[in-house]
């Protein structure tokens, strides 16, 4: 067992079987996890056909140990959820990193509900390769899992059928000598809205990934497939642990929830950790056009003053004139944009709409415009004007 140690789980994915070679991962077991909801009752078995193809550890199976893995329910079931607790004790003189077990389950009547994240290693060659883990030794430092150390997960296993015996493989993997070289957490942290079926909408999906080595995750993408896109969208590093994606519905998919996929790599690693989100298409609206809402509202109130020949304060309104003189635009009488696209409260020409222009913080002067008002912008065209700003201003 000491000579053997060193060995990582060569031609286990058969997904990918190149990416193992340099992956520093070993099978630390495998076995079949036989469940009966009606008692309900757990039955571990060490998986003999897998024993044949995987280069699989047995230090954690009898004889070599008879308690280093315990299964046993903690719960009714309810709700077509089984919960269990599963138990790993390492009985070795060296530690594993990372140490995940895997619910490598082809039969779509069973889940484990929560996963930390997903993974295609190890795959057991069904038609599902993207499968669920969670991690031991979360809360140990570096993710040890040490010599003679013992850790309990509980799983909640989604069970479809009450009274039918689900057979389901489960593996555990472990890094080593060292952490897992790609990315061992992913979370979602934000979606900013839902996407329009119109294609216009724009939403920003904010994804955490940490990796063991700060700084080496290079990679993340998103497959949404589902909604019609050809190819993976790909994330863009804002800050630290913190990657963005800025989308449209681009495909025009239909109103309705997609299941996507968002994976990760490291330049440390191919590998890939992966993650499933929900993307919900609602009814959308065009956004609202400069030329035949928001023109309009300037050749009422505005023109009269601030037409092409001298207008005030040098402020052309006129028609092919208003996006060029007022987007990213400095006001003469604040330091603020007289058009801030998305920022309509710091938009100084809507301010001096409103009236509020002079206080903290624009600071800015003169007379509420229109300076012959009354008549004064009405709310409904005021709000035309905030909704175009809020869009982005476009030049539409």
């Amino acid at each position: 067992l000491a000579g053997e140690r060193y060995c990582t789980a060569a031609a286990v994915d058969t997904v990918n079987p190149e990416r193992i070679g340099s992956a520093g991962h070993e099978l630390w077991g495998y076995y079949q996890l036989r469940i009966d909801p009606s008692v309900p009752s757990v039955e571990v078995v060490p998986a003999r056909e897998a024993l044949k193809h995987f280069n699989v550890k047995l230090f954690l199976n009898p004889p070599n140990c008879s308690d280093c893995i315990k299964i046993v329910p903690i719960g009714p079931y309810q709700d077509n959820i089984l919960p269990v607790n599963i138990t790993l004790k390492n009985p070795q003189p060296f530690a594993g990193y990372d140490v995940r077990g895997i619910l490598l389950s082809d039969d779509a009547g069973a889940t484990l509900m929560h996963p930390d994240n997903f993974t295609n290693l190890f795959d057991n060659g069904g038609p599902v390769n993207i499968n669920p883990f969670r991690a031991f030794a979360k809360l140990e430092v570096d993710r040890k899992f040490d010599a003679g150390a013992s850790h309990t997960l509980q799983y909640d296993i989604y069970l479809s059928s009450f009274g039918k015996v689900a057979v389901i493989d489960y593996a555990v993997d472990a890094s080593w000598p060292t952490r897992a070289k790609e990315p061992y957490t992913m979370a979602i942290t934000e979606i900013s809205g839902n996407l329009g079926d119109l294609g216009y909408k724009e939403i920003t999906i904010t994804a955490r990934v940490k990796s063991a080595i700060e700084g080496d995750v290079d990679e993340v993408l998103l497959d949404a497939s589902s909604l019609g896109f050809s190819s993976d969208l790909e994330f863009t590093h804002w800050s630290g642990e913190y990657w963005n994606l800025d989308m449209v519905n681009s495909p025009l998919a239909v109103i309705g929830e997609y299941s996507c996929l968002v994976k990760a790599s490291t330049a440390s690693s191919t590998n890939y950790l992966y993650e499933y989100m929900t993307l919900t298409v609602e009814e959308g609206f065009p956004p609202i056009s400069l030329a035949t809402e928001v023109q309009p509202i300037f050749d009422q109130y505005c023109i009269p003053c601030h037409m092409s020949a001298g207008p005030p304060l040098g402020l052309d309104l006129t028609e092919g004139n208003t996006y060029s003189n007022t987007v990213n635009v400095v006001a003469t009488q604040s330091f603020a944009n007289l058009i801030y696209p998305e920022l309509p409260e710091g938009s100084y020409l809507l301010a001096k709409i409103i009236g509020n222009h002079t206080g903290f913080p624009l600071n800015g002067s003169g007379d509420r415009m229109p300076k012959n008002g009354p008549p004064w912008v009405t709310y409904g065209e005021l709000d035309i004007i905030n909704k175009w700003c809020e869009e982005g201003a476009l030049d539409n």
